[in-house]
């Protein structure tokens, strides 16, 4: 197989596991959404500098484009344990978050709690307030 449909076959497995849709995709990538759009459909190649750019932004190993893989996510050949699910904002959370002690763990996730709960409730105030329907979690 040539490596332009290695990476075509790779790119639409990235985009698959990432549960994300072409839109967000080329954001997370710093890509016009067009672009992937054109890689997708095979109306356009995927060059070296590109594959590069979506193996970076995904935390996927460089290279790991270029060669056939297995269809699972469990084949993906992450750097630092990472997902492409994650946002840049949202590693560097799991990353200050690794770096603390048990019991601040424990405590900033508690106060994430209260703050998502919070927001539900005020959420569903609004809700109330402009009669529409009520919000299903």
């Amino acid at each position: 197989m040539e490596t332009k449909n290695i990476r075509r076959t790779n790119l639409k497995h990235l985009l698959d596991v990432s549960e994300l849709s072409q839109a967000a995709f080329a954001e997370r990538c710093g890509l016009a959404a067009s672009v992937i759009s054109q890689l997708v459909n095979g109306h356009r190649n995927l060059g070296d500098a590109i594959s590069r750019r979506i193996e970076e932004s995904l935390s996927v190993k460089k290279g790991w484009l270029d060669v056939p893989h297995g269809e699972s996510e469990d084949d993906l050949d992450y750097d630092d344990d990472d997902r492409p699910y994650l946002s840049l904002d949202e590693k560097r959370v799991v990353e200050l978050f690794r770096k603390l002690p048990e019991s601040e763990r424990n405590n900033i996730i508690s106060q994430l709690q209260i703050k998502v709960d919070d927001y539900d409730r005020l959420f569903n105030e609004l809700i109330k307030v402009r009669n529409l329907p009520p919000n299903k979690k």
